[in-house]
Order: C-alpha cells, then structure tokens, then sequence
C-alpha cells in the first residue's frame, strides 16, 4: 500500500482494511456450501491462517500465502515502474 499512497499513515489504514476484508470473507464463507463459498472460502485468509495454528502445515496454504505474496510484489513492481517514466 505505500507504493500507492505517499503518507504512511493512510498505507498503514489501507493495509490494515485489506486484510480485515480478507478475514471477513473468509468468516463470512465457512458456514456455506457451494461452489461460491468455495471460492470465497480459497480467497479469504481465515482457513489458511487457522490450518497454521494448529501446527499444520499444508502445501495449498503454502502455495496460498507465496502466490498472493508473488502478486502483490508484481503489482509493486509495475507501479514503480510507471512512476518512474512519469
């Protein structure tokens, strides 16, 4: 988030939010069946979270937490980039 904004204060809320709403998705999906829910359920950080605290180590979550990590880097990236041909 501070590679969109240039105070750190409103990287540090929006970051923050990010996450809330990614755990949100996540509690508000483990209820439901369905495809849907499914997906939402993949999206959302609370089952990969919770797989961890229990001392288990899954490949999908792995896989989870290192692709979303490899995304957020590569958006990263592409911003800077654009800043510095401005």
């Amino acid at each position: 988030m501070s590679a969109i904004t240039t105070n750190q204060i409103i990287a540090a809320v929006i970051g923050i939010v990010a996450l809330l709403i990614l755990l949100v998705i996540g509690l508000a999906s483990s209820g439901n069946e369905g495809w849907f829910y499914s997906a939402l359920r993949y999206i959302g950080t609370y089952d990969h979270w919770d797989t961890f605290t229990k001392g288990i180590v899954d490949t999908r979550d792995v896989i989870y937490y290192v692709s979303f990590t490899a995304l957020l880097i590569f958006i990263v990236v592409r911003i800077v980039e654009s800043r510095r041909w401005r």
